[in-house]
């Protein structure tokens, strides 16, 4: 009988929580059992134990694409898995942007008509 690994998942999943896995198993399984939610970025996994990160970004991406078990990864039981969240843009982030547009053409308008 093969032990499990508990690991906690966090960040942009479905189901955030504690998961049972073997050691044998793919961190893709993981992710997948996991789910992601419509802003999860996948490029920005991040692989920690407590407050030490063991892997993060390109190279868990190279992680997963390889097949890479949790057992190879050298995870331990309590690591976390953390899915990182797409960035947001808002009209607050483009707002100074259009202002300074408009204000550029109002002022090129103005200055032909006289």
């Amino acid at each position: 009988m093969i032990p499990l690994l508990r690991v906690q998942m966090s960040g942009a999943v479905l189901s955030p929580n504690v998961y049972q896995s073997r050691p044998d198993a793919p961190l893709s399984d993981l992710l997948r059992r996991a789910g992601q939610t419509p802003l999860a970025d996948t490029r920005n996994i991040t692989i920690k134990r407590g407050d030490r990160v063991l892997w993060k970004g390109p190279d868990v991406q190279t992680a997963i694409a390889d097949g890479m078990t949790l057992a190879a990864l050298g995870l331990d039981p309590g690591d976390e898995i953390n899915v990182g969240t797409m960035k947001q843009s808002n009209w607050k982030t483009w707002l100074p942007y259009v202002a300074s547009l408009a204000t550029a053409i109002i002022l090129q308008q103005l200055l032909r008509k006289n």
